[in-house]
Parts: C-alpha cells; structure tokens; sequence
C-alpha cells in the first residue's frame, strides 16, 4: 500500500508493506513486519511493531536475495501506549514505551513506564 497523503482509521492492520507519505493516526496500530514499512509520522492510542515469526523457508529466501528490510521507518511516533521492535525513528513520545529488538530510536520521551531491550539503540530518553 502506498499514500502520498494521511491515512486515518479507527484501527489500522497491515501484514506486509506499506508507504505513507504523511500521518497515520489510528486509535490501535497493529503492524507486522514483513517487509519494509514507512510513514513520516504515526499518532494514536496504542501501537504494536513485531517482526513477523512466520516466515516459511521459500519467502526466507526471497528475502536474502532481495535484501528485503523487514523494518518500520518513521521520524515521530506519538501514542499513548507504544510496543516496538525492528524501528527506526527519530522521536518517540508516549505514557508507557517498550523498545525491543532491533530498534534505532533517537529521543524517547514517556511520562509512565520506559522498558529498553538489551539490543535496542536509543540516544536519549527523558521521562516528561
């Protein structure tokens, strides 16, 4: 799926690829990560990131030719309550924040709970 524009929705479900140009603001993001995914930002009450664990041998291989990026690519993510694995993001703002796995975070600011992965690079974290 590709946007040049916003994508608003109630609840926004993707299991596989997607560009959006602009905003995506729904009130529950649930995202798995087969391939590439970008937005410029993300806003909304809950957001869930995860690489997807069911690859079978054949789309592992396409992946390994195609150099297939299986990552979420965003400059700001803002939402209440935040999940994160396999992210790129500059900012990410929210109340309960858990970076897992694989992700490149530049500046974390939460006001409730903050939980770090021992493999996730985040720069700098504030609690506002």
């Amino acid at each position: 799926m590709s946007l040049k524009g916003n994508c608003s929705a109630e609840s926004f479900e993707s299991r596989g690829s997607f560009r959006i140009q602009g905003l995506l603001n729904a009130g529950t993001i649930d995202i798995e990560l087969h391939s590439e995914c970008r937005a410029r930002e993300i806003g909304g009450d809950r957001i869930c990131v995860r690489k997807s664990r069911k690859a079978n041998p054949i789309a592992k291989l396409v992946k390994a030719l195609t150099f297939n990026n299986e990552q979420l690519t965003v400059e700001t993510i803002e939402c209440d309550d935040i999940q994160l694995e396999y992210t790129k993001a500059d900012i990410v703002r929210g109340n309960h924040i858990s970076i897992g796995p694989g992700c490149e975070i530049g500046l974390v600011e939460y006001s409730g709970k903050f939980a770090q992965h021992q493999d996730a690079k985040v720069k700098d974290r504030r609690k506002i």
